[in-house]
């Protein structure tokens, strides 16, 4: 199919927005536009859309989407708050797992040996990326002194290496390492290791939509998580919370967020995290708790009590 569109100025657009049903002046789009841009605000009408139409449902106003739009950007801002959190922590504990697998080689991972949940292939690519991290981090403090006194250009400590490479990069490192090394890792939360490459898929997909403040509410996350996280009992709370989702075939933002309250529970015992997450949600209608996948009896559910 042959694509007709065309550029429309923000007021054909403000028209275009009106014209479909959206209650709302053409000076307030006009004004949302210049902040917002009109192509990431149409993405909150959809679900205000008629059935095979264009146009929205009666009475679908300005003001109610821009509540939704206002709530996402506090859930982005919630979720990264943990995922950032979750994501040091997963660098830490490879790192450590690994260096003291390896003590007397920093260097262990550059040998495919070292990484043999990967083929021979992925671990090279795996190199490439950690090479370009490594060039592009060149003037940061650490690396600028490695390669000062040492002469390190390309592949530092792996302590080092794993501060600078891109999250699914890390995920990749997790997925090739030993599985004596990858259970240690996954044992600080009690899940299985297999199933923990699914949660670390999922994490890196909800960071970075939230890294790059695209809509969140009501995404599904496409990596799944799987059924059987594990057998400790340390994991019934999670496990009840990820079993009010329908779906196999995605993640939902409620789950994704269980997820991150389960998972603080162990990287910083003492965060008020979850607290102030269901604080957030208290804050959101039905219309807005469906669109995540949150159930009736969330609040109920022992890890959100």
């Amino acid at each position: 199919m042959q694509y007709g569109k065309t550029y429309k100025n923000d007021e054909e657009l403000a028209e275009l927005l009106i014209s479909r049903g959206l209650v709302a002046t053409k000076q307030q789009l006009l004004d949302l536009f210049k902040a917002v841009g009109y192509y990431r605000f149409s993405g909150y009408l959809v679900p205000f859309k008629l059935p095979d139409s264009d146009n929205y449902a009666p009475e679908t106003s300005f003001e109610r989407v821009w509540e939704i739009y206002t709530f996402d950007r506090k859930l982005r801002l919630m979720a990264m708050d943990a995922l950032a959190r979750i994501e040091v922590a997963v660098r830490t504990l490879i790192a450590k797992y690994h260096a003291e697998a390896c003590p007397s080689d920093p260097f262990c991972y550059t040998a495919a040996s070292s990484l043999p949940g990967l083929s021979a292939k992925r671990h090279a690519d795996l190199l490439v990326s950690i090479k370009r991290s490594i060039k592009n981090a060149r003037t940061d403090a650490d690396i600028a002194h490695l390669q000062k006194v040492y002469g390190i250009t390309e592949y530092p400590p792996v302590w080092c290496m794993l501060e600078h490479v891109p999250f699914g990069v890390v995920t990749l490192y997790y997925e090739g390492l030993e599985p004596l090394i990858k259970q240690k890792v996954a044992n600080t939360f009690f899940i299985q290791p297999n199933a923990f490459l699914g949660v670390l898929m999922t994490f890196k997909n909800a960071r970075n939509i939230c890294a790059h403040h695209s809509r969140f509410w009501n995404r599904h996350i496409l990596s799944r998580i799987a059924r059987t996280l594990g057998v400790r009992p340390e994991l019934q709370p999670l496990i009840e919370c990820l079993s009010m989702q329908n779906s196999c075939n995605y993640t939902t933002i409620f789950s994704v967020l269980s997820l991150c309250a389960y998972c603080i529970g162990y990287v910083r015992p003492q965060s008020k995290w979850a607290k102030r997450c269901k604080a957030l949600l208290e804050t959101a209608d039905s219309f807005i708790l469906q669109g995540m996948g949150v159930p009736e009896n969330w609040a109920k559910l022992q890890l959100w009590r």
